[in-house]
């Protein structure tokens, strides 16, 4: 029996909050596309990297959904991202998500949230902490 996209999505929500790269890139397609916001990230090697960087942020994730449906294959969801950094603040974060599957794998993911959600993540940190040091750095400018 196929688990349907709600069901696969929760599993990744799962993964995602026990920071389980190798469960939640098994849902995604070899070649997948990921933008955030209006960064690229294409390919599992390449959404590793970045979600291993963000892990490097944070002490705790959790990810509390709020609505979703399906048009196609298409799913279309709501949720909040509630985040706790290693100095124990916490940041909350509204985000929207479109997952387009194909054979029961993530082809592509948008997501969509406010950047300034983020402001209080500090550069130093990813001088000193994040994995990857300079490219973490790189990788902050870059944006």
């Amino acid at each position: 029996m196929s688990e349907t996209m709600h069901e696969i999505t929760l599993r990744i929500d799962k993964a995602i909050e026990a920071k389980d790269t190798v469960t939640i890139l098994s849902y995604f397609n070899e070649n997948c596309e990921i933008f955030l916001s209006g960064k690229k990230i294409k390919g599992k090697t390449e959404a590793k990297k970045w979600m291993e960087f963000i892990y490097g942020y944070f002490a705790e994730l959790r990810i509390i959904p709020e609505n979703g449906f399906v048009g196609g294959s298409l799913f279309f969801r709501k949720f909040t991202l509630k985040t706790k950094l290693h100095d124990g603040s916490e940041i909350l974060s509204k985000q929207a998500g479109v997952l387009e599957f194909e054979d029961q794998k993530i082809k592509n993911l948008r997501l969509d949230f406010d950047r300034a959600d983020f402001d209080r993540l500090d550069l130093a940190y990813a001088l000193t902490k994040a994995p990857g040091n300079k490219k973490a750095v790189n990788m902050a400018i870059e944006r």
